[in-house]
């Protein structure tokens, strides 16, 4: 009997082995997934940019005439403006 006891204890830590590498794939795949998700994110933001920096640039060209203009305004106006 103590036979059989020995031959069914390994296929029980087999079994408890392959739960638990079926365990760290489930938890890989998903975040892998969650990496996938990140990835598609962050390439998305990625392709922003380029629209956001020449909308920047846009922006500051024409504040840049706004400033010029400020400073041909009367002194009062001025500091209101920086209040």
């Amino acid at each position: 009997s103590s036979e059989d006891e020995d031959s069914s204890e390994p296929n029980w830590s087999a079994e408890f082995e392959q739960f638990c590498e079926w365990k760290k794939k489930k938890k890989e795949r998903k975040r892998q997934s969650r990496r996938r998700q990140k990835l598609a994110e962050k390439r998305a933001r990625d392709r922003k940019p380029y629209t956001a920096h020449f909308t920047m640039a846009t922006t500051v060209v024409c504040l840049l005439p706004g400033t010029r203009t400020d400073d041909n305004l009367p002194d009062d106006i001025q500091k209101s403006r920086l209040n």
